[in-house]
């Protein structure tokens, strides 16, 4: 597609007649705007408790509803931080004479990073810490379906237990490009206005990791136990589609104010991958494993082989676009402004949506594990964990500063 685009440009400018334009306006035959940016992601939804704080006086310390439990990680959105990026435009007049021109327009922001986590030592007086699910079987939750756990590490009630590292990653990155026709509907001394029409290309990258450390405490009668474990939930949305719009720029005493608003429709490919796998010496609570060597597992915690793979669709998906910027104009070539933009995108598929606790413990790779190892936990109950691919929309935002250049 860059290929293609790229070619598509400078066909543009070889073949336009450049005498033509020149004898049109004597100047401001090529356009290039050039910006740094700080952008910032709509909060990413992760409605899944994933870490709780739990109380040892409780029947299942950590458990949601249990007296003492509270949510540390996870059950509400997240907000990622503002981060870096950079936006381009380049154009010419094919013919400035007929008011037609082409324009090649790419933005790339950077990743923009989260991590949250918590930790125990697993020594008295020390955190309880668990992660938290709903059993689906009912085999860890008192026979019927219901809240649960799946690790338990910090203090046992008589001593040192099980220290614990849990950690949540979240990111997120956007890329994008359009071509467009440029048509100029008005021009004169204090105004200009442009029709916009062409193509539009977005692609935006979201993850959501989990990792579990838990281990012995040193010296108890658990040391040399342990059990680590990884959950990733990655979504690539890719749209392509047709785009319209409009931008009028006024000037008046050597300031510049543009304000744009642009539409498009077009394919959304939304894509979700799941993986996950942990490794353990001896199981956990519910799940004991024999052996003492660290088992290697295919699934983690709520990644497991019921919702471990790769999911793709395609869904009719808009995107909507407004710019405003206000510039002051140095000399009759340079003006550099300030910016913000607005940048609507819908139709996606956001990792934290597609997460489930709903997890059928005893069909798990943990629990097929401690089977194998000769330990009883029946295999019953509905499927799950599942994928969500429901779909939803996000807002793109940022400032900048940059440059626009004519000659």
């Amino acid at each position: 597609m860059q290929r293609w685009l790229a070619c598509t440009v400078l066909a543009a400018f070889i073949l336009a007649d450049p005498a033509g334009a020149e004898e049109a306006t004597g100047r401001d035959r090529y356009w290039v705007d050039a910006a740094a940016l700080k952008w910032k992601i709509g909060d990413a939804p992760q409605p899944t408790a994933l870490v709780t704080a739990g109380s040892l006086a409780a029947p299942l310390p950590g458990a949601l509803g249990q007296p003492g439990t509270s949510v540390q990680i996870g059950g509400t959105s997240v907000s990622l931080p503002m981060e870096l990026g950079g936006r381009l435009a380049l154009g010419t007049w094919i013919d400035r004479a007929a008011a037609l021109g082409i324009e090649l327009g790419a933005f790339v922001l950077s990743p923009g990073t989260t991590r949250q986590s918590v930790s125990t030592n697993g020594m008295p007086g020390s955190a309880t810490y668990a992660v938290p699910l709903f059993d689906l079987s009912g085999f860890t939750s008192g026979g019927a379906p219901g809240q649960s756990i799946y690790v338990l590490p910090g203090p046992f009630p008589n001593g040192p237990g099980f220290t614990g590292t849990m950690q949540r990653t979240m990111s997120a990155q956007m890329v994008g490009a359009e071509l467009v026709g440029v048509y100029r509907l008005h021009e004169d001394r204090l105004l200009t206005v442009e029709a916009l029409a062409g193509y539009r290309w977005l692609q935006l990258n979201e993850g959501l990791d989990f990792d579990v450390q838990t281990a012995g405490v040193t010296g108890s009668a658990n040391a040399g136990q342990m059990f680590s474990s990884h959950d990733g939930f990655h979504a690539r949305d890719s749209f392509n589609g047709a785009q319209l719009g409009m931008r009028a720029e006024a000037q008046y005493a050597g300031f510049v104010l543009r304000a744009s608003l642009k539409g498009a429709l077009g394919d959304m490919y939304r894509s979700l991958s799941v993986d996950g796998s942990s490794i353990t010496t001896a199981g956990t609570l519910f799940f004991p494993v024999s052996g003492g060597a660290g088992t290697i597992l295919g699934g983690g915690i709520f990644a497991q082989p019921s919702n471990i793979g790769t999911y793709g669709s395609h869904q009719l998906a808009g995107v909507a676009e407004l710019g405003v910027r206000t510039g002051y104009r140095v000399t009759e070539a340079l003006t550099p402004y300030i910016a913000y933009n607005a940048l609507y995108v819908g139709s996606i598929i956001r990792p934290g949506d597609a997460m489930s606790p709903a997890i059928n413990t005893t069909a798990t790779a943990l629990a097929a594990a401690s089977r194998a190892s000769g330990f009883a936990s029946p295999l019953g109950g509905p499927l799950g964990p599942t994928v969500n691919a429901g779909g939803t929309g996000v807002w793109i935002q940022d400032v900048s500063a940059g440059l626009a250049l004519r000659f």
